[in-house]
């Protein structure tokens, strides 16, 4: 859906294939992402963290690809984009439907705390968030980490668009739209790749 016509081999590439029980190769996942980064002069990659959000190993395989395609990106002599992952939560959190809003609030002003507290005590203030990311890291990144919330409009958008993927919804899909935060709450995390 949306994909023109010449671009659709990245959908259909042979390599990456839709599998419960199968991790991507980080190189290939790097080699198409960095050509439709170019093609379509991208400069912001969204994608899962190092958990996938539910452990699928293709979600896992995404990161890890793209930080290989930002340690390599300087060989393409085009701007490199920045890469932010979508925090996975605990499966209690995850499943909080409406009252995601409410919780992530009090997550940020939480976190916003603990990372001042932790700077204040290390008497640092930058953070490194190469690899690997830790839930540290992210208490110390609070203050600049992007939220999104979405209030009933851009829910209902989100569920027209989980509708136009009808393989996908199988039931337990149906309770994901209704009850997870992801269709609420969504926190980012930027990784800078070490060099």
């Amino acid at each position: 859906l949306g994909v023109p016509e010449e671009r659709r081999w990245i959908v259909d590439h042979p390599d990456l294939q839709d599998n419960i029980t199968v991790a991507w190769d980080a190189k290939v996942v790097s080699n198409v992402v960095t050509q439709y980064i170019i093609d379509n002069n991208i400069d912001i990659v969204l994608t899962f963290d190092y958990e996938g959000i539910s452990s699928h190993p293709n979600h896992i395989s995404l990161p890890r690809g793209l930080v290989h395609t930002l340690k390599t990106f300087h060989a393409s002599h085009h701007p490199t984009p920045r890469l932010y992952t979508l925090i996975t939560v605990s499966t209690f959190t995850k499943y909080t439907s409406i009252l995601a809003p409410l919780l992530a609030k009090f997550d940020l002003v939480t976190a916003r705390v603990l990372g001042y507290l932790i700077n204040f005590a290390e008497q640092e203030t930058v953070l490194s968030t190469g690899l690997p990311l830790s839930r540290h890291d992210v208490y110390l990144n609070a203050r600049g980490m992007p939220v999104f919330v979405s209030g009933i409009h851009e829910y209902l958008n989100a569920l027209k668009a989980m509708r136009m993927h009808v393989s996908q919804l199988v039931w337990f899909r149906w309770l994901y739209v209704s009850f997870s935060r992801y269709m609420w709450v969504n926190e980012w995390l930027e990784v800078k790749a070490q060099s």
